[in-house]
């Protein structure tokens, strides 16, 4: 699949969930309620419910209202509380699970694709993120290496909690695989007192850690996109040269940068 229809298929699933959305009313007292708004009064709404929309308008009055989440994913909030004042949003309105992609990688034939689960409380979590070059494409660094495949799994922090504009740092283990091009010396067997080189190719597997920071915007409730910093270390610890395994330690360090599109349900 070329890396432009992976941009289609995730703007479709995005209009699949729009399409399948329903306007929802959270009171004071817990309850939920789908359906349609009609309208929004001084002191009361109206609205439609959705196991009968072609049935009676119902009505609630404005004190028993604590937030209209509405289908096309913004919302409205009610009875001003504590939370409401320091814009966190409530724990029933977030969405604790997201699907991400990350197109600056397709820059260079990369396919980078994650998952993110917000605990409860919506201050911690933790994601699981891989990328797969689908060409040689991407050196990133002086020792002509580029990346096969990695994957991570992060812890994150989100010191502001629940917000249309967030915080978060995350930091976890990784592993993965480049491919590199190394030049090797040896004597001539024909030339006496001479060393020739050759061009070795290699697989390399490494382990490592991540840290992450980012800047979470959050417009919609089914909808995020972050912009972040990924910096981590590697250890390159066995390669893989002419059908043979070969062990060496190396170190290298990265620095990529990061724009998530998130879809959260």
């Amino acid at each position: 699949m070329k890396p432009f229809n992976y941009i289609i298929l995730f703007s479709a699933l995005l209009t699949f969930n729009f399409a399948l959305a329903q306007d929802k009313i959270f009171t004071t007292d817990g309850a939920k309620i789908e359906g349609k708004v009609l309208e929004v009064g001084i002191a009361e709404i109206k609205y439609k419910k959705k196991d009968n929309p072609d049935g009676p308008t119902y009505s609630m009055e404005m004190s028993k209202l604590l937030l209209i989440e509405y289908a096309n994913g913004k919302f409205d909030t009610f009875n001003t509380s504590r939370e409401k004042s320091k814009g966190i949003l409530p724990d029933s309105l977030f969405k604790r699970n997201a699907i991400y992609f990350n197109p600056l990688p397709l820059l260079y034939s990369q396919i980078d694709l994650g998952y993110k689960h917000i605990f409860a409380e919506g201050t911690m979590g933790f994601s699981t993120n891989g990328v797969y070059n689908l060409e040689e494409a991407y050196i990133f660094n002086s020792n002509s290496k580029y990346l096969k495949w990695s994957g991570n799994v992060l812890f994150h922090v989100i010191p502001t909690g629940q917000r249309k504009i967030m915080y978060e740092v995350a930091i976890g283990p990784s592993m993965g695989q480049v491919f590199a091009y190394r030049y090797i010396s040896y004597l001539s067997s024909t030339q006496p007192n001479t060393y020739l080189s050759s061009r070795v190719e290699e697989s390399i597997n490494y382990i490592g850690a991540d840290l992450r920071n980012a800047i979470v915007v959050s417009p919609v409730s089914y909808f995020s996109f972050s912009i972040g910093l990924d910096v981590g270390m590697r250890r390159y610890f066995l390669s893989y040269r002419n059908n043979k395994s070969y062990s060496f330690s190396e170190l290298d360090a990265y620095v990529r940068p990061r724009l998530d599109l998130a879809f959260k349900f």
